[in-house]
């Protein structure tokens, strides 16, 4: 589910955007987009084990509107690029 169409099941339930980014940060520690800026990088991970996929595709399978967001959000919670993961886990695999 998209942050937008969650937002709009939250006021159609009584529930404002700022009171839910309060409670959500409250109770994780970390901001709603953080988290789901973390669980895409999860399932990229995940993708990125397959050497045949196209980073580009597994960008946007894992729900980035680009690749350049992707590499930064990537790079930021991994400390190294896509590429630079998939050609460690691959080494390391064998």
């Amino acid at each position: 589910m998209c942050s937008n169409a969650l937002f709009r099941k939250l006021s159609c339930e009584g529930v404002s955007r700022s009171y839910f980014s309060y409670l959500f940060k409250k109770y994780t520690n970390m901001t709603f987009i953080e988290f789901l800026t973390t669980e895409r990088i999860k399932r990229s991970e995940f993708l990125l084990l397959d050497p045949k996929a196209h980073i580009i595709d597994i960008a946007f399978d894992s729900g980035f509107l680009s690749i350049s967001s992707f590499n930064r959000a990537f790079k930021k919670i991994k400390g190294i690029s896509p590429s630079e993961f998939r050609k460690t886990m691959t080494k390391n695999a064998f």
